[in-house]
C-alpha cells in the first residue's frame, strides 16, 4: 500500500508543476494576466463576483495536514490540523463552491469555457503522506 500512496504523491507534484510551468512559462501567461490573475487580487465585491462566471479563481495551497492531538502545528507554521482542514473543506461545500479539475482550470485558463462564480482550487505543494492519509477523497 505505501507503494501507492507514494505513487499518487508523485503524480500530485507533477501535476502542481506541470500547472506552475504552464501559467509561468507558456504563451498564456498574458492571457492569464489579462483574466484578472494576479500576485494581490482586488476582493471581490461585497456578495460575491457579479457575473455569473469565476473572474479569476483563488487557490488554497496546503503544505502537511496533521491531527491536532499531535501537536505539530505549534512548532511547523506549514501545518494545518486535520480538523481544521476538514471545517475548511465543509464550509466550501457548505457554500456550494466549485473545485474545477485540471483539465476545467486549463480550458478557463485558457479562454475556451468559462467556471462558476463559486470556484476555487485545492492544492498541496509536496507529496507528504498526510496529504494522502487525510485530503484524498475517499
Amino acid at each position: 500500500m505505501r507503494k501507492t500512496r507514494v505513487h499518487w504523491s508523485v503524480v500530485a507534484l507533477t501535476v502542481g508543476l506541470l500547472l506552475i510551468s504552464l501559467l509561468l512559462l507558456s504563451p498564456l501567461r498574458d492571457d492569464v494576466r489579462s483574466a484578472g490573475f494576479s500576485a494581490s487580487p482586488e476582493p471581490p465585491p461585497k456578495g460575491g463576483v457579479a457575473s455569473p462566471s469565476a473572474r479569476s479563481v483563488p487557490v488554497l495551497l496546503y503544505h502537511n495536514l496533521a491531527p491536532a492531538s499531535s501537536g505539530l502545528h505549534r512548532t511547523n507554521a506549514m501545518t494545518v490540523t486535520v480538523e481544521a482542514f476538514r471545517a475548511q473543506m465543509k464550509y466550501l461545500a457548505d457554500q456550494k463552491y466549485h473545485t474545477p479539475t485540471l483539465p476545467e482550470l486549463l480550458a478557463y485558463l485558457s479562454g475556451d469555457t468559462a467556471l462558476p462564480e463559486r470556484s476555487v482550487v485545492i492544492t498541496f505543494d509536496d507529496g507528504y503522506e498526510s496529504n494522502w492519509e487525510y485530503a484524498f477523497p475517499s
